[in-house]
């Protein structure tokens, strides 16, 4: 039951984006984190992931969710620890009244790029 309410939403998902036309920064990045859930998400999810969440950037460049999400992506599938650090200093620019997620991330970041 849990898988299929997970392949639901994802197909709602994908419809409201690709058959509707919906193009918000929320429904973006939501279907970009469901593409990239499995440990090993194929590429092609990964690769419709990081433009989704492109997009939602470009719609809202201080969309933070977007900003983590795309900085996860970078730093843990495409190894661009530098880009993903970027994308972290603009998400604490974004918001500097929570600063604790994106700077969990950084730290976490910063960890992996020096091992």
């Amino acid at each position: 039951a849990k898988g299929e309410s997970g392949a639901r939403i994802r197909s709602l998902l994908k419809s409201a984006i690709e058959e509707e036309g919906i193009d918000h920064p929320v429904v973006l990045s939501r279907y970009a984190l469901l593409l990239t859930a499995p440990i090993l998400a194929p590429a092609e999810d990964v690769a419709q992931a990081e433009q989704l969440l492109t997009r939602a950037l470009q719609l809202d460049p201080g969309h933070v969710p977007s900003l983590l999400r795309l900085a996860t992506l970078l730093s843990n599938v495409r190894k661009q620890h530098g880009d993903a650090m970027s994308l972290l200093q603009r998400a604490i620019e974004a918001d500097p009244s929570d600063k604790f997620e994106p700077l969990s991330h950084l730290a976490q970041l910063r960890s992996n790029a020096f091992n």
